[in-house]
């Protein structure tokens, strides 16, 4: 006997039906999936993405991003991400009308950026961690994007978006740890940077201080001098990207779709 027409007809319902209960079906119940309009103003939330901001959504899919980092915060029976700080409430369909694709990411290897935006607004901050994010969280595994930023010689003025801060290289002789126990007590903490060197910020007058203590063989400056750290247009654009992510508002409850609650 022919199996073949039943073994395909089977394989064909299976794809039908996971077809859909996976695209359909969730597409026909979010269609109409709206912006708010804020009562007794013209605010809608979310707002779309000003040109900026999309081309910095570009760079963050370029860079791999999301491998690393979501833009979903869970509630239910994953309520930490509100304890850390991630959201002020679950995400909502609604938070994603303008994206295409839509950036969940798949794995957080990195914080949740669903609301960091709201979480951190200084553009020095973001380029700095952009630079090395080892100046800002230690022992960060996240990849530095240091391409995206030109180190060049300061000007007759200094650009006004140039990285702003004090950190210093310390190449440490003999053994590290007592050095670092010296350090310490000397009230110096320092980070073990990329490369083996050390890095701290320090104010750059401290730095003949420094030099003084057993075990440090040399401080140079982070930037060398006469020199700045000026973030590239793709930089700018990304860190306008991140900085819109801001998922605080309000959801009304007639969007809060209890299916997905």
């Amino acid at each position: 006997m022919n199996f073949g027409p039943l073994l395909f007809l089977g394989i064909f319902i299976t794809f039908i039906s996971a077809w859909i209960g996976l695209v359909f079906a969730p597409a026909a119940s979010l269609k109409n999936v709206q912006a708010t309009v804020v009562e007794g103003s013209t605010v809608a939330n979310p707002r779309p993405y000003t040109g900026q901001e999309l081309l910095g959504r570009e760079i963050y899919q370029h860079n791999g991003c999301v491998y690393c980092h979501t833009q979903q915060v869970r509630g239910g029976t994953y309520n930490n991400d509100l304890e850390r700080g991630w959201g002020s409430r679950r995400s909502n369909p609604q938070d994603y009308i303008y994206d295409r694709p839509v950036l969940l990411g798949t794995m957080r290897t990195g914080p949740d950026l669903a609301n960091v935006g709201a979480r951190l607004t200084n553009d020095n901050w973001h380029f700095t961690h952009f630079y090395d994010p080892q100046l800002i969280t230690p022992g960060s595994m996240m990849a530095p994007i240091s391409f995206l930023f030109e180190l060049r010689p300061i000007g007759q003025t200094p650009a006004p978006d140039a990285l702003k801060f004090n950190y210093v290289f310390i190449t440490i002789a003999g053994d590290p740890g007592k050095a670092l126990a010296e350090l310490k007590t000397a009230g110096f903490n320092l980070v073990e940077q990329r490369g083996g060197r050390y890095v701290g910020g320090f104010d750059p007058a401290k730095g003949q201080e420094l030099a003084k203590i057993p075990g440090v063989k040399s401080v140079e400056p982070y930037v060398p001098a006469g020199h700045e750290i000026v973030p590239t247009e793709d930089a700018r654009n990304l860190v306008a990207y991140v900085k819109s992510l801001d998922h605080s508002y309000e959801v009304p409850p007639a969007a809060n779709y209890g299916r997905l609650k």
